[in-house]
């Protein structure tokens, strides 16, 4: 049983280690700080911290060694238990700094020509709506945008199939699909693997970013039908920023370069293309077996056992003291919740000020998100995190509100659980 409002004590092979407010010794966080965005960017263990220090002591005392001699076999070895840990064959899958890089070296390389349609969701991250507009640009592509609402899984895909087969009737072919497995603005886990099956049925390729998939939701690539997936380590796998991997099926292998041209185009093959992005702090990379060595330590299923429910339950505490509600059903929710917030404000961007209210005088730190002109804050749930800093933050957020002029009373309470 998981209690998420006290500490959840697992015992590893060498020592005790308790979920909840115990667990910020393992972490570098400011004393004081209540910590709700770890989606932003990540969280690093001491542990993880040392490994680097080690890595970086070892390049230093003979750089020219590492980089001409061994830093290709060190990468490759360090790869061999990530793409174990993400169900791929090791010989598909890379190092990258970021799913920016990564989505960029996918697109880039695919031949796109003028009247190419990509499938796409509204609900895309920031950068990757910057890379799709350059795509417009540059190569003339055709976006195809599907409308991520508030819906069940189950009518998200009713509605892009009905999408695919009114395309199909018109005789407009699908070059390729570009989504989320989990959306960063909102935070709901997609039904990625049927979205992908269903869009390859009409010959699509397919490529996912899944920023927030490592160290949330099980990942076998092997076994799934998805061209391209890219997966960052330092959202939720407690490594560094930045790290990614990219996942390539053999048969797309060939035909990608890193955007950025240097020994890597002219490589003999997939592995060599993009193990040396130049001169490089290769330390990012080398560190992060000793991350993953830290959550298997902890369990994989302890983890995410004790970060979805917090993200439930806390959630919906924060959504009862704010009288609103959270976004989305529990299938649908990771590590994130999206609880609206009692705003009267839609035409200005909310999100700083508030943001700078709670840091300046309250020390917490989330995340204030816009999704269908509403405006919400989405909150992660981290092992360090309990149901009180939820509540801390629902009533900081209301002082927020108030201070700045913006709360409007919801009509009737609208949380449900």
């Amino acid at each position: 049983m998981v209690n998420c409002g006290g500490m959840l004590s697992i015992t590893s092979a060498d020592e005790a280690y308790e979920f909840g407010k115990p667990m910020l010794k393992h972490f570098q966080l400011e004393h004081g700080v209540t910590y709700l965005n770890s989606a932003g960017f990540g969280v690093v263990p001491w542990v993880v911290r040392d490994a680097r220090m080690e890595w970086m002591d070892k390049i230093e005392r003979a750089p020219d060694r590492f980089m001409m001699d061994s830093f290709d076999i060190q990468v490759e070895k360090a790869l061999e238990p990530l793409a174990a840990y993400i169900g791929a064959p090791h010989s598909d899958v890379v190092f990258v700094n970021n799913i920016t890089m990564g989505l960029s070296t996918i697109t880039r390389s695919l031949d796109l020509k003028r009247g190419d349609r990509m499938l796409v969701l509204n609900s895309a991250y920031s950068t990757v709506r910057v890379l799709l507009d350059y795509l417009v640009e540059e190569y003339g592509v055709i976006l195809v945008e599907f409308n991520h609402r508030e819906e069940s899984n189950q009518d998200l895909l009713a509605n892009l199939k009905a999408l695919l087969k009114d395309l199909e009737s018109q005789n407009l072919k699908l070059k390729c699909a570009l989504f989320e497995a989990i959306t960063s603005s909102p935070a709901l886990i997609l039904p990625y693997e049927e979205m992908a099956r269903l869009i390859k049925r009409y010959g699509a390729l397919v490529i996912v970013d899944g920023a927030h998939c490592f160290g949330q939701v099980p990942l076998k690539l092997g076994e799934s039908c998805i061209d391209f997936f890219v997966t960052n380590l330092h959202k939720w796998g407690f490594t560094y920023r930045p790290a990614a991997l990219m996942y390539v099926r053999k048969e797309h292998q060939k035909q990608l370069y890193l955007p950025m041209i240097s020994t890597g185009y002219v490589a003999p093959d997939f592995k060599r293309s993009f193990s040396w992005p130049g001169t490089h702090d290769f330390s990012l990379w080398l560190c992060t077996p000793a991350a993953l060595r830290f959550r298997q330590e902890l369990g994989d299923s302890a983890i995410r056992e004790y970060c979805h429910t917090l993200a439930w339950q806390g959630g919906h505490r924060v959504a009862k003291i704010l009288g609103t509600k959270v976004l989305g059903d529990k299938s649908q929710m990771g590590f994130m919740a999206n609880v609206l917030l009692p705003v009267t404000d839609f035409g200005t961007d909310i999100s700083l000020p508030i943001i700078e209210y709670l840091w300046s005088n309250h020390k917490v730190r989330t995340k204030i998100i816009l999704f269908q002109n509403q405006w919400y804050t989405r909150i992660s749930a981290q092992i360090f995190n309990t149901e009180e800093d939820f509540v801390k933050l629902a009533t900081c957020l209301l002082e927020a509100l108030h201070a700045l002029n913006i709360y409007s009373t919801p009509t009737r309470s609208i949380s449900t659980q």
